[in-house]
C-alpha cells in the first residue's frame, strides 16, 4: 500500500510559497501567502504530535534538539564564519541592505564570538540577509516544546489529555493577543515572543485537525475556508509579523487555519496522483527545510543576472531578499524559480558530500 504523501505535498506547496513570497511577487499575492504560509508549517507539524510524548517527555525533548535545534545550530555558525567571505563576494555589502535600511558590515572577531553566543544560547542573530526565515525554526523549537510540558502541567489539574491541550492552546492565543493589544515584549525572546506564543496555538491546531482530518475535504469546509482567506487578503491583510498588531492577531487564527484546510484539500488531490508534479512536490517538501535555509542565498544569480539585464549597479546583489523590480515586472517569476532550483541542487551536492 502507498503511503500517503499529502503533508509531503502540502510541505513542498507551502516551502515554495515562502520563496515566491520573498522575491519581490505582486502586493496582493504577498497579502495571500504572508496571511497563512507560516501558519501551515507549524499546523503541518502539530499534525504529527502525539499524546504519548507527555510520558517521554526527555524522548521527545531529544527529537526536538536533533531535529530542529541542531540543524538550526549547525547551519547558522556556517553562515556566521562565511559572512566576510560573501562580503568580500559582494553577496553582502554596506551599499545595499533589507527595505529597512539595514545593511551589512564586516565582523570583527569579536562579532562572530558575540553572535555565536547568541546563536547557541537563545536562536538569534543568525546570518539574517542570508537565514532571515530562521526565526521559524526557534518559534517551532520553542513552540513544540512549550506545547508539551504545557499540556503534560494542565493534565495534572484537568485530568483530561484532550481538554488540557485545547485549554493550553487557548492561554497562548489569548496572551498573543494580550501581546499584540498591549504591545507587550516578552524579556529574552528575540522580537518579543509574539511568533513563539502564536506557535503554540497553531501546533495545537494541527493536533486536533488530525483527529477530524476526514472532514479537512468537505466541500462545507474548504469553501468557507476559501472565502475567508480570500477576504481577509482583501480586506484585512495579516501575517505572523514580529510587530504584529492586535487587528493582524485576530485574523491570523482565521487565515491560518483556513489556508492550512484548502492547502490540504488540493494536497490531497495532488496526491492521489502518482505523477511528475505529486512526486516533484513530495521531493520538494521533503527537502524543505534545505530551501527554507538556502533560498535567499539562492537568489542572487538571479540578481546578478536582473543588474545585468537592466544595467544597473551589481551591488544591489546584497539586497535583501531581492533587488525591487523596475515597473512591477514578472522577474520574480525568475527569482522564484531559479531559487528554488539551485537550493535542491545544492543540497543534492551537499548529500552526495554527506555533509547535509
Amino acid at each position: 500500500m502507498n503511503r500517503d504523501t499529502t503533508i509531503d505535498v502540502l510541505k513542498g506547496i507551502g516551502i515554495i510559497l515562502v520563496v515566491i513570497g520573498h522575491s519581490c511577487c505582486p502586493q496582493l499575492l504577498n497579502d495571500f501567502i504572508f496571511s497563512f504560509h507560516m501558519p501551515l508549517f507549524f499546523i503541518a507539524s502539530g499534525y504529527f504530535f502525539e499524546m504519548k510524548n507527555l510520558e517521554n517527555k526527555k524522548d521527545y525533548l531529544k527529537r526536538k534538539i536533533r531535529g530542529i535545534y541542531f540543524p538550526y545550530l549547525k547551519w547558522s555558525v556556517i553562515f556566521l564564519l562565511l559572512h566576510n567571505l560573501f562580503y568580500y563576494c559582494g553577496i553582502l555589502n554596506s551599499s545595499y541592505g533589507n527595505r529597512y535600511g539595514l545593511c551589512s558590515q564586516l565582523y570583527s572577531v569579536k562579532d562572530i564570538l558575540h553572535h555565536l553566543l547568541n546563536i547557541t544560547l537563545r536562536m538569534t542573530d543568525y546570518e539574517g540577509f542570508i537565514l532571515g526565515a530562521y526565526w521559524f525554526m526557534r518559534s517551532l523549537f520553542v513552540g513544540c516544546l512549550l506545547l508539551c510540558f504545557g499540556t503534560w502541567a494542565m493534565n495534572k489539574v484537568i485530568k483530561s489529555r484532550g481538554r488540557s491541550i485545547a485549554v493550553v492552546m487557548a492561554i497562548f492565543f489569548i496572551a498573543g493577543g494580550v501581546m499584540t493589544y498591549f504591545s507587550i515584549q516578552v524579556p529574552y525572546f528575540p522580537q518579543g515572543g509574539y511568533r513563539e506564543v502564536m506557535a503554540v496555538f497553531f501546533i495545537g491546531c494541527g493536533y486536533f485537525i488530525r483527529q477530524k482530518n476526514n472532514w479537512l475535504c468537505r466541500s462545507y469546509i474548504v469553501l468557507p475556508s476559501l472565502i475567508i482567506l480570500i477576504l481577509c487578503t482583501i480586506v484585512s491583510p495579516t501575517s505572523m509579523s514580529s510587530k504584529a498588531t492586535f487587528d493582524d492577531w485576530l485574523a491570523i487564527a482565521f487565515t491560518g487555519i483556513g489556508g492550512f484546510v484548502v492547502t490540504y484539500f488540493v494536497s490531497k488531490q495532488i496526491a492521489k496522483f502518482n505523477n511528475e508534479v505529486s512526486r516533484s512536490l513530495v521531493h520538494i517538501g521533503k527537502n524543505s527545510f534545505y530551501i527554507l535555509t538556502f533560498h535567499f542565498l539562492m537568489f542572487k544569480p538571479a540578481s546578478l543576472l536582473y543588474a545585468y539585464i537592466y544595467d544597473l549597479d551589481w551591488h544591489i546583489v546584497g539586497c535583501h531578499p531581492v533587488p525591487t523590480l523596475i515597473d512591477e515586472n514578472w522577474f520574480w517569476i525568475v527569482f522564484s524559480i531559479s531559487s528554488i532550483v539551485f537550493s535542491l541542487l545544492l543540497t543534492e551536492v551537499l548529500k552526495s558530500l554527506r555533509i547535509e
